[in-house]
């Protein structure tokens, strides 16, 4: 296969992977003492979150790119 075929497929796993670090800590600054380091990212998608649509959404994004992966 091409180099260039490649290309793609990659730039979607690194686009999911660096998510997967930066939207939590992106929309952990929003969430009353949420630390990153020391709670985990479901407690961003509780009922009582106010970032709970966001961070549902990059989830289900975030999934979507992994399918795209296979």
């Amino acid at each position: 296969m091409n180099v260039n075929t490649y290309l793609p497929i990659l730039l979607i796993g690194l686009a999911a992977m660096i998510g997967d670090f930066v939207m939590p800590l992106i929309l952990g600054r929003k969430y009353p003492n949420h630390n990153a380091l020391y709670d985990v990212i479901s407690e961003l998608g509780t009922q009582g979150s106010p970032v709970r649509k966001q961070i549902s959404a990059w989830l289900i994004i975030e999934g979507i790119l992994f399918i795209f992966l296979e």
